[in-house]
């Protein structure tokens, strides 16, 4: 072999171990613990965070910031794969509907006449994206809801539109689940509207436009900002919000809990572990007592 070929290899092979380290110190940094995949990446993940507070404030709603927190793509061990297989939900509550813009999920609640609890996912996510960590948690209270959001974005949606316009998608959803479900849930009891991201921003706004709809707000891994007031203006009367310690929202979160506490407005902040931009798969279990308390009879 010439030496100019040699050379060649060298450096071929060279360049070959180099991104091969790369992708995998990024994949250890970075993956988090996540539990139900699509289109092979991070579930629930937000690539577009930062995009979220630069979109027009008439396609999308009014975001203060968003988490920085980096994702890898796929990085998914057997561990992960069992755990998340632990929450499977039995076939019989769960209904995937067709809605407008793609599948919607509804799981019915574990009691009859329960009460609906609605889920925004994040930008760019997809409504199978950490349901079943949620559905686990609120299912012993709550039938589950989770629309699909109705604007393209990568391999999923985000949400787009002023508060009335995304508050009659949800309401348009909630009829379809009404037709599916084989038991009844109580349509006319006090809701609760739960958001991840950007669908955190989308809840809290939402719950807003229709005062007296929502009573709990659950709002995960996105800084928003609203008072006491506000909230009891729209008829809320709890709030739990939540954020790993690795999310760049997690102190501006506790720091609106500090603020509505002070309000004498009632205000939990859960701590999601080590996760940074997601839900963790044990989710369910850091989310089941606030879940329960938010779904208190009242």
């Amino acid at each position: 072999m010439s030496v100019g070929r040699r050379t060649a290899l060298v450096v071929l092979v060279g360049a070959s171990l180099a991104a091969f380290g790369f992708a995998c110190r990024s994949l250890t940094q970075d993956a988090g613990p996540s539990g139900e995949s699509k289109h092979g990446r991070t579930p629930g993940s937000d690539p577009f965070s930062d995009a979220e507070t630069q979109a027009p404030e008439n396609q999308m709603p009014s975001l203060t910031a968003a988490s920085t927190s980096a994702h890898a793509i796929g990085a998914h061990s057997a561990t992960t794969h069992q755990a998340a297989a632990s929450l499977a939900t039995p076939a019989s509550r769960e209904r995937r509907l067709v809605g407008p813009f793609g599948s919607e999920l509804f799981y019915e609640s574990r009691k009859e006449n329960a009460p609906l609890a609605v889920y925004l996912h994040a930008m760019c996510g997809a409504p199978d994206h950490f349901a079943l960590t949620l559905e686990n948690a609120i299912s012993p209270h709550a039938a589950l809801l989770i629309p699909e959001a109705n604007r393209p974005c990568a391999s999923g949606a985000m949400w787009s539109g002023d508060g009335n316009s995304l508050s009659s998608l949800v309401e348009s959803s909630v009829e379809r689940a009404e037709g599916a479900a084989s038991s009844n849930f109580d349509r006319n009891a006090p809701r609760m509207v739960i958001g991840f991201s950007q669908g955190a921003a989308v809840a809290l706004r939402i719950a807003k436009q229709s005062p007296g709809r929502y009573r709990s707000l659950l709002l995960i891994a996105m800084q928003v900002d609203t008072s006491a007031d506000e909230l009891k203006l729209a008829g809320v009367d709890r709030i739990v919000l939540a954020a790993g310690n690795r999310d760049g929202s997690k102190a501006s979160m506790q720091q609106l809990t500090a603020q509505l506490s002070r309000e004498g407005f009632p205000a939990r902040f859960v701590v999601l572990g080590e996760a940074g931009h997601w839900i963790p798969l044990d989710g369910n279990e850091l989310l089941r007592e606030p879940i329960a308390w938010l779904a208190e009879p009242r």
